[in-house]
Parts: C-alpha cells; sequence; structure tokens
C-alpha cells in the first residue's frame, strides 16, 4: 500500500473513531514519523480508537520518566545511532571505548526500564546490526554489540515489556526494501514505509490482546480445507493428507499447526457439508489424520446454510460473532459470511496450496492470544464439558431444578500471585459480563496485589461435570476516604453465566468489605458495545444510580443495606 493511499485512508477512518482513545508514545533515537498513520490506521481497521504521538527525537532515557499518560509506549533504540554515526564509527573504537560504550548503554536501559515500570505495556525493539552487515561474511562489531545489548535486555526484561525482533521483520520483505539510505543520511529516516507496514503487522497482535480485540475459536470447513478431495464423491480411500503426497503433505502440516493451537487454549469447531457419520469415520479410521475427535469441541456438519451453523456455533459456546475465524475453501460461502456476519473473520484456502500452511501461521499469529494458563490448556475440555451441560439441561423442565443439580462449588481468594496471567487474561479476553471493560497486563495486576490500595478477588468454580477453573475477577480499590471502597472491575467468563454464581461472588466479597467496617460501595458500569446484558447488573444488587453520563452510569450502595441473595445451591469455600 503506498503512503499517499494509507494517509487517504487514515483519514477517511480517523473521523469516525469513538469511544476512549489507546495512547501510544513512541521514543525513538532515528526518525520514525511515518509509522503515526500506519499504526493508528491498522488499529482503527481493529476496531481501536489509537492516537500516536511521538517523544524528543533521541531523547530516549529523559522522555521515559513521563510516559505515564500512555496505554503503551514503542522504544526504536537502534544501535547504529547509540552515539551519533556509531554504524561508520565503531571500527575505529578500541576495545576500551567499545566496553565503555556497553556499559553506558546498559545503564541507561536500566533507567529507562525502570522509569517505564508503571506504563501498562513496552514494545521494545531488540538491538540489531544486520542492516549494516548485509555483505559481511562474519559479524561485525555492531552486530557483536547489537547481540550483547539483547542478551542483557533478556535478563532483566519486567513483566511488562515485549522485545521485538527486527530481524524477523526484516527476513519478511527483505533487506533492501527495509531501508531508505538517502532519507538515512540526510534525516536519520533509517526505515521505509514497506519496513512500517510490516513492523505494524508484525506487532498488531499486542495492541490487539491488550485492549481484549482477540479471537478465540478456529472453525473449520472439511473438504479441501482439513483434506484434499471432496469425501463424498472420493470416499473415505479417496481424500489425501498424507504426508507423503506432494498436495496432502501441506494439509497434514496445516492439521499439525491447528493441533498445536488447540493445546494452546483456541477452540477448534466445524462447520462443513457433509455427512456427518462420514465426517466421523475419517476422524476415527483415516491413518493420516492428524487432528483426532477429541480436538474438536464442537461439529456442524450438516446440509443447512453454513451462516445459521456459524450464528448457532457462537450461541453455544456462548462467544461472540466476533470471536470467531472461519476457513473455508469455497468463495461462494466465504462471500455468504462475510456479507451476513462482518464480524467473523473468514479466510480462504488459497488456490495455490503451497501457501495455505503460512496463512494459517499468520492467522494463528495475528488472531490468537498465546498466554499459556492452566485454563487455556483445558479449554476444549472446559467446553465440551459446557455442552454436556447443555445436553443435561433439556431434561428439566424447570431451570433451578437444573442449577441444583449440577453440584456447584466455587472458591473465592484474594490477592493470589499463582493467578496473575489468568487474572490479566481474563481482563483482556471478557467482553459480556464485564462492567467496566478495562484491560490489564500482568504488571499491572502483580502491582495491584501487592499494593495496599487494591484488593484482588478471584473465582473458581466446578460441578459434577468438570473444572470451569478461575472464571471471576472482581478489583477493589480501597479509596482511604469516608471509608469507602470502590469496585474497579467486576466480571465473569461467560461459561458460568446464569447459574448464580456471580451473585455468590458479589456477596461474598460484599462479606469481606463489611468486615473491614467500610460503609460504602461505589462502582460504575461502562457500555463497551458488548456488554449490554450487565448494563443493569448494580440496579438488580440494590445501588443507587448517582450520576449518568454517555457511556457511563455511576452507583453507590451503603454496606448496612445491601442484601445478599442467600443462594443455597452453591457451595462456597474462601481463602481470604
Amino acid at each position: 500500500m503506498k503512503y499517499i493511499d494509507i494517509l487517504t485512508e487514515h483519514e477517511a477512518l480517523s473521523s469516525k473513531q469513538t469511544g476512549s482513545q489507546f495512547r501510544i508514545s513512541v521514543l525513538s533515537n532515528i526518525t520514525t514519523n511515518q509509522i503515526k498513520e500506519i499504526l493508528e490506521l491498522s488499529l482503527f481497521q481493529e476496531g481501536i480508537n489509537a492516537a500516536v504521538q511521538f517523544g524528543q527525537f533521541d531523547n530516549l532515557v529523559q522522555d521515559s520518566a513521563h510516559q505515564s499518560e500512555y496505554d503503551a509506549v514503542l522504544v526504536f533504540w537502534e544501535v547504529c545511532e547509540t552515539r551519533d554515526w556509531l554504524s561508520t564509527k565503531i571500527d575505529l573504537l578500541s576495545d576500551l571505548e567499545l566496553e565503555a560504550l556497553y556499559v553506558h548503554l546498559v545503564n541507561s536501559i536500566d533507567l529507562m526500564l525502570k522509569n517505564l515500570c508503571n506504563t501498562r505495556a513496552v514494545v521494545f525493539n531488540r538491538f540489531s546490526g544486520r542492516l549494516f552487515s548485509d555483505n559481511a561474511l562474519n559479524k561485525t562489531r555492531l552486530e557483536m554489540l547489537a547481540d550483547r545489548l539483547n542478551v542483557y535486555l533478556e535478563k532483566i526484561k519486567p513483566s511488562n515489556v515485549t522485545l521485538v525482533d527486527l530481524d524477523r521483520v526484516y527476513s519478511i520483505i527483505g533487506i533492501r526494501k527495509c531501508t531508505n539510505w538517502r532519507d538515512y543520511y540526510n534525516t536519520k529516516a533509517l526505515y521505509s514505509v514497506d519496513f512500517f507496514q510490516s513492523y505494524v503487522t508484525h506487532i498488531l497482535p499486542i495492541f490487539k490482546s491488550i485492549t481484549g480485540n482477540i479471537k478465540k475459536a478456529l472453525i473449520l470447513d472439511c473438504d479441501n480445507t482439513l483434506w484434499s478431495g471432496v469425501l463424498g464423491e472420493d470416499g473415505l480411500g479417496g481424500i489425501d493428507m498424507s504426508s507423503s503426497t506432494q498436495a496432502g503433505k501441506l494439509f497434514s502440516e496445516v492439521q499439525r499447526i491447528i493441533c498445536s493451537l488447540r493445546k494452546q487454549g483456541v477452540i477448534i469447531g466445524l462447520c462443513s457439508k457433509n455427512n456427518e457419520h462420514e465426517v466421523n469415520e475419517v476422524f476415527a479410521s483415516h491413518p493420516d489424520m492428524q487432528l483426532k475427535s477429541f480436538d474438536i469441541t464442537i461439529k456442524k456438519i450438516n446440509w443447512k446454510d453454513k451462516v445459521d451453523n456459524l450464528e448457532a456455533i457462537a450461541d453455544e459456546l456462548n462467544i461472540g460473532l466476533d470471536s470467531l475465524v472461519f476457513i473455508d475453501d469455497s468463495e461462494f460461502e466465504l462471500e455468504s459470511v462475510k456479507s451476513r456476519l462482518p464480524a467473523v473473520a473468514a479466510y480462504k484456502v488459497p488456490v495455490r496450496l503451497d501457501s495455505y500452511p503460512a496463512l494459517l501461521r499468520e492467522i494463528s499469529s495475528s488472531c490468537f492470544s498465546m498466554s499459556g494458563t492452566i485454563e487455556d490448556a483445558r479449554r476444549t475440555d472446559m467446553y465440551r464439558e459446557q455442552i454436556a451441560r447443555n445436553n443435561a439441561k433439556a431434561e428439566f423442565k424447570n431451570i433451578d431444578d437444573y442449577i441444583s443439580s449440577l453440584c456447584l462449588e466455587v472458591h473465592v481468594a484474594r490477592n493470589s500471585c499463582e493467578v496473575i496471567s489468568r487474572v490479566t487474561q481474563m481482563s483482556q479476553r471478557t467482553n459480556q459480563f464485564n462492567l467496566t471493560t478495562i484491560r490489564y497486563t500482568d504488571r499491572e495486576i502483580s502491582d495491584r496485589v501487592k499494593s495496599q490500595e487494591f484488593d484482588i478477588f478471584t473465582l473458581s468454580a466446578a460441578d459434577k461435570f468438570g473444572d470451569y477453573g478461575v472464571t471471576g475477577l472482581c478489583i477493589l480499590e480501597n479509596l482511604g476516604r469516608d471509608q469507602t471502597v470502590n469496585i474497579d472491575s467486576f466480571l465473569m467468563s461467560c461459561r458460568i453465566i446464569g447459574r448464580g454464581i456471580e451473585y455468590v461472588f458479589f456477596d461474598n466479597i460484599v462479606e469481606w468489605i463489611e468486615q473491614q467496617n467500610v460503609e460504602s460501595i461505589t462502582a460504575r458500569y461502562t457500555s463497551s458495545g458488548r456488554n449490554g446484558q450487565v448494563k443493569n447488573f448494580y440496579d438488580e444488587l440494590g445501588f443507587d444510580c448517582t450520576s449518568c453520563q454517555g457511556k457511563s452510569k455511576d452507583y453507590q450502595v451503603s454496606v448496612r443495606d445491601y442484601r445478599s441473595r442467600n443462594i443455597g445451591y452453591i457451595g462456597v469455600t474462601c481463602d481470604y
């Protein structure tokens, strides 16, 4: 995309942005002005109202002390300019001079990261000398300096910092397309527009994860998507996914990637026009299938409209359509999905099959959050257990009898360091039952767990079908005045909504608050466009609305006036 086209589209979209801004600061020792519109446009297209601003040129350490107002900081600290025109002078430095420069840079890195310790997210580009050594047979002194600095960065990197390997970005488009040497020697503008576009694509998942704009489920067609051939025409022996054939080995690799995604917590589903018993036979008996039945959480294998099936999948999983990624080989089916379900991210199997594994890897890196919690490893089992619950529900005429039959047990914990990653993940992923949709990083949650100003409550739940894991979060802010606490965040996983657990959780938190001799509780509901189902939650709990402005409503309740629901069919244990 040409830069003039980027500017035109940016101008068109910028006027349509609503809601609070996601503010990003760029600190750099090179000229990076062109990244502003490229990064903002990419985030606009993801529904994120971004605003990019720049620190003073080559003033990184000093500027790092003044970044508290930003949601994220992006650091372009190029080793070639750690000393003016170092790329041309480094070979003239003595070993002692080079060591002194290294020590100075290490001390500067320490100071910068200390200054940025309270920033929500820091994207720090790893040092690289690759652009200045493409003709060298051996590593140059600039590369060796960059390597030493990177080793140090990896060693001391705080949890709020994500390191980005620029060499990977260079490899995508090629060294020569990354640079604009005339501009570099004239204005210190090292990078080309092509580089910035590739770089932004590379780091976009970081910002999508921070803001909760991630996908949860990968839904796939079968014929010519999971295997080569049409099952209904070619039969079990005629479809190909063998690692020993030209076409089959590509589908075999695709299946291995899908298996890896399942292990990392992505929900895998099927949406295919086929006879279900024939597809089941493929999964059960075809010797070349990498995917197995236990990898699949949900199936819609029938001759119904795929749009209807995708809607049913989202409904049964209790996730939004915007959480789905759909892959099919049919242009007709994809156009129908794109036009009628624009929230679904729909991708076509490439005509050139050798591009198919690369497409799936790209989808994997750009759509899904790989946070690695215990809940991720069990996600397929959890949703399968949820389907079993739904099937059991049909046996009861009375919803209360059904819920009572589940034998629900919950555990409430306070300020547990063991679940910080899961707490962060819930804040970033939960959209429907989330009263404020405030997103947090690991560092922010860790700081709040240790702080006297906050208390973090988590809820774990289980029933006769299985363990839901950590599925509830409440962050209390101790205001320290007028014996009042504020509910900073209250959210629940969609998997446990509708069982009364949210009320039991809230009742126990209020009970703890009362034990602290607190007199009143304040709270806020902020509409995000996806949390409408909880807009009256505080009203139902007996809170009084004290103000209503724009998308937000403020509430307050006296602790002595709060009335517990006293739900008796849920067992409760507490750890606080």
